[in-house]
């Protein structure tokens, strides 16, 4: 139970950061004085790692979980051939392709945009944040609610997933805020104070309103 309990918060945080990274750098293209800022490539940058890191922190969280299932150790678990069992014999093995699947579409997205360069296109970091949020999400189908097999099963399930939206989107923008604030106070130059101002403004709007849905959800889920 420990070693699930650990790979999954590294994935989480993982994921979480993904969502937070093309938040910002989507906020940071709406203002002209930041269009080729050097923050804005680099969590976009580390947007592309982390979606590469998705993939064996997600493959860790596959292997503990089929391994607390049998319970075996996860070198034992993979020898049995429980990994496999888990994918094709189970309903969490769909919800696990299906992650896969938009993770791989993530990675893909990303690392076009961060290679690339220049300022990406709206669209293009519209469809990155969609896949960043469903990936994180979709950990919902995976988790206690999934499993609720009661009349609220749905409610409960619907609420778990809200939850996770705000989390990742107050959390995930935390660090970025954190790296872009000071600039603020750094630069003597008004245009870039503005535009930091502006940024955090917009971000202060959706932590306020991500805060909300937590709460609201943690109710409902209560």
């Amino acid at each position: 139970m420990l070693a699930v309990t650990a790979v999954r918060a590294v994935h989480f945080a993982v994921a979480v950061q993904i969502v937070g990274a093309l938040l910002f750098v989507a906020m940071m293209g709406r203002v002209p004085e930041l269009a080729a800022d050097r923050q804005r490539r680099y969590w976009l940058r580390a947007a592309a790692v982390l979606a590469i890191v998705a993939f064996p922190s997600a493959f860790a969280w596959l292997l503990a979980q089929a391994a607390e299932m049998t319970g075996r150790s996860p070198i034992e678990a993979w020898n049995a051939g429980a990994v496999g069992l888990l994918l094709l014999e189970t309903h969490a093995g769909l919800v696990w392709w299906a992650r896969f699947g938009i993770a791989a579409a993530l990675a893909i997205v990303v690392g076009v945009l961060a290679c690339r360069g220049g300022r990406p296109s709206e669209a293009a970091l519209a469809v990155a944040l969609v896949l960043a949020v469903a990936g994180f999400v979709s950990c919902a189908w995976l988790s206690h609610a999934a499993s609720d097999g009661s009349r609220y099963g749905a409610i409960h399930l619907a609420a778990q997933a809200l939850h996770m939206v705000g989390v990742a989107l107050w959390l995930g923008g935390l660090a970025p805020f954190a790296m872009l604030l000071p600039r603020s106070f750094r630069s003597g130059d008004g245009d870039t104070a503005t535009a930091v101002g502006a940024i955090a403004a917009r971000f202060g709007d959706i932590a306020l309103l991500a805060v909300g849905v937590i709460v609201t959800s943690g109710v409902i889920t209560a």
